[in-house]
């Protein structure tokens, strides 16, 4: 599958349009998008068929319009070497993350114990670094947990925004 497509082979910069269109129905027309990214139609074009990857401050503007911060941690691990480990963003509801959350920061306790045992000497030996790898692991799963939170937050911000409007 080609970067910023979902399974579908929809890539994620025309999903993040459609969805904007339904509360802004101006955005079902590309060339308006187009308009209000400062960019042409048909690089939008491009970008939304994938024959093009959109540049970081494309991207910026994309999630920025569209209500959509995740398109920013796609691009970052997707297009960037950079941001490579950057965890996507998993577009979940807030009792999902609060389930996750929960799990992980459960295991943070537990392995904050292991990983002063491992680091105590100074060393990783052989033997501890497949506890090791379990507790970047479980690192990991913090690090999703809070990006989630993030981009949910910031869309909260948006949707709250607008209905001020």
């Amino acid at each position: 599958m080609m970067k910023g497509m979902n399974d579908t082979g929809v890539t994620i910069w025309k999903i993040a349009r459609i969805q904007r269109a339904k509360t802004y129905p101006r955005y079902r027309d590309r060339m308006a998008a187009a308009a209000d990214l400062a960019m042409s139609a048909s690089t939008l074009a491009d970008i939304e068929n994938g024959t093009r990857d959109p540049l970081p401050d494309e991207v910026w503007a994309m999630s920025e319009i569209y209500g959509s911060p995740e398109l920013r941690c796609t691009y970052c691990h997707d297009y960037c070497r950079l941001g490579s480990d950057v965890p996507k963003a998993e577009n979940l509801s807030l009792d999902r993350i609060s389930i996750q959350a929960y799990g992980t920061l459960k295991k943070a306790g537990e392995i904050k114990d292991s990983l002063m045992e491992i680091v105590e000497d100074g060393k990783i030996t052989e033997d501890e670094k497949p506890e090791l790898q379990s507790i970047m692991k479980s690192l990991d799963d913090i690090v999703q947990v809070a990006q989630d939170l993030k981009v949910y937050v910031a869309k909260a911000k948006l949707e709250e925004e607008e209905e001020g409007f």
